[in-house]
């Protein structure tokens, strides 16, 4: 994971590191005293995607934050719904095409400005397999 940045002005503070859910998970932890709209963290797939493929986001977030989950498919954001954060723990999931080989990234923008301090757990990007006709 890397970030935060912000749009339109790069890094910002803030701090991303290895960590424990409080459910035991393997997880990073990201807190921010105040983070602007935008403000995201990322991680990114080992290597480039095969173009015309269709992948799911998936991460399990919990703690404070407005925030959701972006799917950079290498010409277009595709993003989640938008939730408010709790301690109990949910899984934004995100779908989408990969038109052209291109560097892909999965990122948790928050939605609105304030504090974040959540743990994310559980990312995973996956293949979709395409439905097959009957």
């Amino acid at each position: 994971w890397q970030g935060p940045v912000q749009n339109g002005v790069g890094s910002v503070p803030g701090t991303v590191a290895p960590a424990t859910t409080p459910q035991g998970a393997s997880a990073v932890h990201w807190t921010q005293a105040n983070a602007g709209p935008n403000t995201w963290i990322w991680t990114d797939p080992a290597g480039q995607l095969p173009a015309g493929q269709s992948y799911q986001a998936s991460i399990t977030l919990q703690g404070t934050g407005v925030v959701y989950v972006d799917f950079w498919n290498g010409q277009q954001d595709l993003t989640s719904a938008t939730v408010q954060l709790s301690s109990t723990p949910q899984t934004l999931t995100v779908q989408g095409s990969v038109p052209s080989a291109a560097d892909t990234h999965v990122q948790i923008r928050t939605a609105d400005p304030g504090p974040v301090d959540l743990y994310a757990s559980a990312a995973t990007l996956q293949l979709l397999s395409p439905q097959q006709g009957g």
